[in-house]
């Protein structure tokens, strides 16, 4: 005789984790905050590769800068992890963020040389 209760609480329990799953495959930042988050973690490497005098940047370095740029944003460094994850498995996405970050630092770059005159 089957126990409908213990096979009712397996499939739930298997529908949960499923649903658990689907939920980790998406992004936690959205694109416009990952531009900026783009945009800052490039600047932010172009600095530390001049004062590393382009050596090994030590991780905890990374680490912590990072942190900082996250937080400065507002991203959770979790939430971050996670979208870069996604983003691995979708490089179209991450192709579009790098290409808007890059179109950024341009403006950025052209309104300091304008500043300068």
């Amino acid at each position: 005789m089957v126990n409908f209760a213990v096979l009712r609480y397996k499939f739930s329990l298997l529908l949960l984790v499923f649903v658990i799953a689907s939920c980790g495959n998406k992004p936690r930042v959205g694109h416009k905050t990952m531009v900026a988050l783009m945009t800052d973690f490039m600047i932010l490497e172009g600095g530390n590769q001049i004062q590393y005098n382009f050596a090994n940047v030590p991780a905890y370095v990374w680490k912590r800068d990072y942190a900082g740029v996250c937080k400065k944003h507002g991203v959770d460094t979790s939430d971050f992890r996670i979208t870069m994850n996604y983003l691995e498995k979708h490089p179209e996405e991450f192709s579009k963020i790098m290409e808007e970050s890059i179109t950024n630092l341009q403006q950025l770059e052209a309104k300091l040389k304008n500043s300068k005159h």
